[in-house]
């Protein structure tokens, strides 16, 4: 509303008599009554920003819950039926589109630029693995390990497409991921941040002349490459099976496939079961590639021994030669299976339980060259007597292979059940028989030390010094071994920077610091910042070497939940931003805070990609009138 008003003669005063008049007073009551158009927009106002919020937390829930976006249409017209007296749940709105936006442009590009920010300011290890051809592309899953707020965690990169396996292209798709993001072009990680390396044990990763691994370290020759120590583990159990005196492997995947997709022949099972008083369980398949899954299936198979024999000997194929069955009857009639069974399942025990610590996500690094060496002397206390293991200062030193030293039939571990089992055979095995039994664990077991020693990173002096982190063996380590580790890493190689941390290792050594009981993440966050900050640095670097490569594992257990057949037809952008918030957000939805700048960009997101689908369509329709008139 505006006048205008001549002030050519009276000047000043006429301006004064209109303000006085009472056309201008009712449009100034007017105005005091309209809302500015900022205030529609505005995220200060507290009812808008509930709303949004509540949009926000649910589009958070169905991503970390691998929801259907269709479910949001249903439920925005649920919400205002279940709370009919709330104004919020009137002014939710937030269906598939909406949500589907602010997943892929708020979400996503806000979870990975917190990640590149860390990435760049700080020390990190990282972690890549690749997509098998289960889609029609294959991505490179990229993670870092980041030390933030006083833990080390796991923060998710990127997945770009990388559909040539070869090293060069690996590590070219891994750079462009590094230095080019693409939601902020200024957030560019910088190699020399990257402390560490961990993959799988793969040629195409680890090849010292022309493996992502070289390429890596002509970038940075600092990089340390630990390896999967789970792989590592797998391959070693994988090596000695090969020495079994029973194939178990092909055994329980000749009996799994016996009884899949026959429901026939699990109900027989069924009635076999009960008839014998065992509980009524299927088979567990074992799976290769999946670490050490052979255990479960094992201890499986030795709760049902009793129902499958029973089962097999009574099945009308019992008298085909060449059948499966045949096979599978003989072998479970070998009086040497069930001890070898009980055998097994001893055997894999330290090795399932050094995989699945080793898995986890908890800061292990400090841990990993003991429980490395521990794991080997575990096995080979099975073949020679501790008091020999400990004369030897290293573990390659122990001559677990002499005939000499190693123990007896008698003395030999091979576990109670085991033992049991022998003892119960007298009769029926024979001594020739005995003896080939023996004589194999003993193959099994030098085969797996043998394995272990070849792959475990034991000549790390890195690793021996990793467990320097940890303030209550601070006396076990002199100032010389960090000056050499911070001049090993490539972290501080001028002489200043040398000494300083000579002399703050020294303070730290002479200060009465009492025995912690938190994780050393903890005790190198911001306390030991302020009186050691070289060392802090240093400290909190090593703390990011990744363990294992798990965690890529673990990216592709979502992939799998997330890319389903029911969701084929997600776009590759999406199910970034999707496995992007379920990582990098830690924390369950309901305890998520979500700051005002993201809930900022999460509103603009969602009006973004409205406004450009608007576009869309109003071109479409355009188009559409177009052909109308020429076809007219």
């Amino acid at each position: 509303m505006s006048k205008k008003v001549n002030v050519e003669y009276g000047g000043r005063n006429d301006v004064l008599r209109h303000i006085k008049s009472v056309k201008h007073s009712k449009h100034e009551e007017a105005l005091k009554k309209t809302n500015k158009l900022q205030d529609f927009f505005q995220i200060g106002n507290e009812e808008i920003f509930q709303v949004t919020k509540a949009e926000s937390l649910f589009t958070l829930f169905m991503a970390k819950h691998n929801l259907s976006f269709s479910a949001a249409d249903h439920f925005t017209k649920l919400v205002p039926e279940m709370f009919p007296d709330s104004e919020i749940a009137k002014k939710y709105g937030c269906m598939r589109t909406k949500t589907m936006s602010m997943i892929r442009e708020g979400y996503g590009p806000y979870c990975t630029a917190q990640a590149a920010e860390i990435c760049q300011s700080s020390y990190f290890g990282l972690m890549i693995d690749e997509t098998t051809d289960r889609h029609v592309d294959k991505q490179l899953a990229i993670l870092a390990r980041v030390f933030k707020d006083g833990k080390v965690v796991t923060k998710f990169i990127g997945m770009p497409i990388c559909n040539l396996s070869t090293a060069g292209d690996l590590f070219s798709t891994l750079d462009k991921a590094l230095r080019n993001n693409r939601y902020q072009s200024n957030l560019k990680i910088p190699w020399e941040k990257v402390i560490a390396f961990n993959s799988d044990n793969c040629s195409v990763m680890k090849g010292h002349r022309n493996g992502v691994i070289a390429k890596m370290r002509a970038v940075n020759p600092q990089i340390v490459d630990v390896g999967c120590i789970c792989h590592m583990a797998n391959l070693a159990v994988g090596k000695s099976l090969n020495e079994a005196l029973f194939n178990v492997d092909e055994l329980i995947c000749d009996m799994v496939s016996h009884f899949k997709n026959s429901t026939k022949r699990m109900e027989k099972l069924r009635e076999f079961q009960e008839f014998v008083g065992v509980e009524q369980q299927r088979l567990l398949k074992h799976c290769p590639t999946r670490w050490l899954s052979l255990r479960k299936c094992v201890e499986r198979v030795l709760k049902q021994y009793s129902a499958l024999r029973s089962y097999f000997g009574a099945h009308c194929e019992i008298d085909r030669p060449r059948s499966k069955v045949h096979y599978i009857y003989s072998q479970l009639m070998n009086p040497l299976l069930l001890p070898w069974l009980h055998f097994v399942n001893t055997f894999l025990e330290p090795f399932y339980a050094f995989n699945m610590k080793f898995q986890g996500e908890d800061l292990l690094i400090v841990d990993l060259y003991s429980s490395m060496e521990r794991l080997i002397k575990q096995c080979m206390s099975c073949l020679i007597c501790v008091p020999e293991i400990k004369k030897h200062a290293a573990v390659t030193e122990v001559p677990y292979t002499d005939p000499q030293k190693q123990l007896s039939d008698l003395e030999l571990f091979v576990g109670t059940e085991c033992r049991t089992q022998l003892v119960a055979l007298e009769d029926e095995a024979s001594q020739v028989q005995i003896q080939q039994f023996f004589s194999s664990v003993r193959n099994v077991q030098m085969a797996a030390i043998s394995k272990m020693l070849e792959l475990f990173p034991l000549a790390s002096k890195v690793l021996k010094m990793v467990p320097a982190s940890d303030v209550n063996q601070k006396m076990s380590f002199k100032p010389d071994d960090i000056r050499w580790l911070a001049k090993e890493l490539g972290i501080f190689t001028q002489p200043a920077d040398l000494d300083l941390i000579h002399q703050e290792w020294v303070n730290l050594q002479l200060d009465d610091t009492p025995a912690s009981q938190s994780t050393p993440a903890k005790f190198w966050d911001a306390m030991a910042l302020e009186r050691y900050p070289l060392l802090t640095t240093l400290m909190r670097a090593i703390l990011c070497i990744p363990h294992s490569n798990a965690a890529t594992e673990r990216v592709f257990s979502m992939l799998k939940k997330i890319h389903t057949e029911a969701r084929a037809d997600l776009c590759f952008e999406t199910v970034n931003a999707l496995i992007a918030t379920k990582i990098n957000f830690s924390t369950c939805c309901f305890e998520t805070e979500l700051k005002a700048d993201l809930l900022k960009n999460l509103k603009k997101s969602a009006k973004t990609y409205n406004l450009k689908h608007q576009g869309a369509a109003a071109t479409s329709s355009q188009i559409s009138a177009d052909s109308n008139v020429e076809m007219i």
